[in-house]
């Protein structure tokens, strides 16, 4: 018989078909099967409706199964994907029957005449010869019916196609083949089978189409369809440049007044998102914004502050935060008065910045976390009784560490210590008439853990007069936690890293040239997982070890020195080696690179693993390729380009991968943002260039 939309949907229903309630007007009861759109599976594997396994469940759960007559079957969970079908079909039968009655009975009659009684089969044939004999480069096909009532057009893309002028047409074919009515029918009833089933996908779409569940659903798969070649022809391209074909940007991100002088800054930071940077000189900062998506987008000034607490989007339109404030939002006790005197000579050494904060490092001691989110505001300052060396700041935000070398009070013996600082901010709805709440400061002694809240919804003084306390910017509210610790060693610490999963913080002294891994899982009881030591030199041109990076496994870090003879190493730190609580890794090296040399100030891990950047102080930067750690036999070792150099570790560039690893940024002192970006083009681009390979 002829296959027709109801046919399927009778089809359908017979294989949807569950036991949906029970008949007691009959004996003995017998089971009522139907389609019901609340499916539910019985512990013994069979499906029924669940408002019948309910009743069945009275009084007791566990009732005799209908289907396989089990006496301990109980309702499991509902069938959502059988529901969702039964859902469906109840919806399609109802349009349909809404569509059958809105018909009048004479064309129904006319239908059933043109409807003769053939086969699937010798239709499919019939329409198969008939695109044989077709013409597939024809535009349309215009065919009228026997009653020249009704006319159906067609593309070049449908079956059925216009016939050539030199081969007989459908209509002088029918009139001479004793078939002919029955060829004419076939395609008149196909043809008004399509147009139906047409119609009634448009109307699944519509019901489908209603339920912003799908919406979100088509939209999501919508983009990763488009995104997904992309990153296959990125992965592709990248894996045929990677490392020696590349193509630069260069942007001058800070604008000099001046333009002839060039001004330097003491230090730059890029967040690990890659959508901010940040230069600092003594007195401002300044941070930018970034698609790292779009290399070929220039960074746009996102906020700028000078260390007086002015803050703002631009030096033209910008805030200052009153004394009153900064006291409130501070760990200033008995001697406010005293740490504002400070404060007001106060300038920058370093800094770190992330996607949403700005934490800047200073003289006398003080160290300060800006809100990026609220145009650079001052979120809190802390003030350190003894000079901070160096910070850090976890990728998660929940962390600040500060290196800091103090003196006994007794002895006056130095001795070098971290502060871990524990971050939680929540976002505050206090506007900036309401009232602060005063600042609760509490030590415990014992566990030499200090804590110190500050509630960050302030009052504003306007510099500008178009500025108002109803344009402010959304407030936080900033919480610290302080963790103070001693190292077991007395060499002043230089450098602070934390790992990838924030877990770990790796501290690298000065004199010595030692590096330790602490483990701070538990913040208030930090312990020592590995120490090792580096080559000696106690040379007036040595700065020791100057930075230490983990590669994305955690375990796996590269150290750099400026010393005789110390070449940036790769070492497995053998962390998941360790046996009992009290257990000290011993660190393996895998890899030397001898290639780049011994001056190294800054080092970049890629987050694919197999691949790390060097940047020497004359501004050379390299990058080393190693498929395997420990291979050195299959390690490849380019020069990308040259950034400004630097006469200390500090002022050197800043460096970061992408997420993906296909490209590297590079922000010098001079405030020059340089891209290199490996998936640009092939080879054949005149932008793409080669790398100076050097081993």
């Amino acid at each position: 018989m002829a296959v027709t939309i109801p046919d399927v949907v009778a089809q359908l229903e017979g294989y949807l078909s569950l036991p949906t309630t029970i008949d007691y007007s009959q004996f003995p009861p017998s089971l009522v099967n139907g389609v019901c759109d609340d499916c539910s599976v019985l512990s013994c594997g069979c499906l029924l409706s669940e408002n019948l396994a309910k009743q069945l469940s009275v009084p007791k759960e566990h009732f005799k199964c209908p289907v396989c007559q089990n006496k301990d079957s109980r309702l499991l969970k509902p069938c959502d994907s059988v529901r969702s079908i039964a859902k469906y079909l109840l919806s399609l039968k109802a349009t349909l029957e809404s569509e059958d009655t809105t018909d009048s009975h004479g064309e129904q009659a006319q239908q059933q005449q043109e409807q003769p009684n053939l086969t699937f089969l010798s239709a499919f044939n019939e329409v198969f010869t008939e695109v044989n004999r077709s013409d597939y480069n024809d535009n349309n096909y215009s065919y009228k019916s026997s009653t020249g009532t009704s006319q159906h057009s067609y593309n070049s893309r449908d079956l059925l196609q216009q016939p050539q002028p030199s081969q007989p047409s459908l209509r002088d074919e029918t009139s001479t083949s004793p078939t002919s009515n029955s060829t004419v029918s076939s395609i008149q009833y196909i043809q008004k089978q399509r147009t139906r089933s047409s119609f009634q996908a448009s109307n699944l779409t519509k019901l489908l189409s209603a339920s912003p569940k799908f919406e979100k659903v088509m939209t999501h798969n919508k983009n990763s369809q488009q995104q997904q070649p992309k990153e296959t022809n990125k992965e592709l391209i990248f894996g045929k440049n990677f490392p020696f074909f590349r193509k630069l940007y260069q942007y001058h991100i800070h604008h000099s007044k001046f333009f002839p002088k060039t001004k330097l800054f003491i230090n730059t930071g890029i967040s690990p998102g890659l959508t901010r940077l940040a230069l600092l000189s003594e007195k401002k900062f300044e941070v930018f914004s970034i698609d790292p998506d779009s290399p070929e987008a220039s960074p746009e000034l996102l906020c700028c502050g000078k260390n007086d607490g002015e803050y703002g989007p631009s030096y033209d339109v910008h805030r200052k935060i009153s004394k009153e404030d900064i006291v409130r939002s501070s760990n200033f006790a008995d001697s406010a008065q005293d740490s504002l005197e400070l404060l007001s000579n106060w300038e920058h050494i370093s800094c770190k910045v992330t996607e949403n904060l700005l934490v800047i490092a200073g003289t006398r001691g003080f160290l300060r976390v800006l809100d990026l989110t609220c145009d650079g505001r001052c979120l809190y300052t802390y003030q350190c009784k003894f000079p901070i060396r160096c910070i850090d700041v976890s990728p998660d935000e929940k962390f600040i560490s500060l290196g800091v070398t103090g003196k006994d009070k007794y002895t006056l013996v130095e001795q070098a210590f971290v502060i871990l600082l524990r971050l939680e901010i929540e976002d505050a709805t206090v506007d900036a008439a309401d009232s602060v709440s005063v600042n609760e400061s509490s030590a415990t002694t014992n566990s030499g853990v200090s804590r110190i809240s500050s509630t960050a919804a302030s009052l504003f003084h306007p510099v500008t007069s178009g500025s108002s306390a109803a344009s402010l910017p959304p407030r936080r509210s900033l919480r610290l936690t302080a963790f103070p610790f001693n190292l077991p060693y007395r060499d002043p610490i230089t450098i602070l890293q934390f790992s990838p999963n924030s877990r770990l913080l790796t501290v690298a002294t000065a004199l010595e040239s030692r590096f330790l891994t602490i483990s701070i899982a538990d913040p208030s009881r930090p312990a020592l997982v590995m120490k090792s030591q580096r080559k000696l030199d106690t040379s007036l041109e040595s700065e020791g070890i100057t930075d230490v990076q983990f590669f994305p496994d955690n375990r796996v870090m590269t150290l750099t020195s400026v010393a005789y003879n110390s070449v940036p190493i790769v070492i497995d730190t053998n962390i998941t080696s360790i046996s009992g609580t009290e257990g000290i890794a011993k660190p393996k090296l895998l890899l030397k690179v001898d290639e780049v040399g011994n001056t190294i100030h800054k080092c970049c891990a890629s987050p694919r693993g197999d691949s790390v950047a060097y940047l020497d102080r004359s501004g050379t930067v390299y990058i080393m390729m190693c498929p395997k750690m420990g291979d050195s036999d299959n390690k490849r070792i380019v020069i990308v380009t040259d950034v400004a150099n630097s006469y200390t570790s500090r002022e050197s560039a800043s460096m970061r991968f992408d997420r993906s690893g296909y490209k590297l940024y590079i922000l010098d002192r001079k405030g020059l943002l340089t891209i290199a970006d490996f998936t640009a083009g092939t080879v054949e681009d005149h932008s793409v260039t080669r790398c100076k390979i050097i081993s």
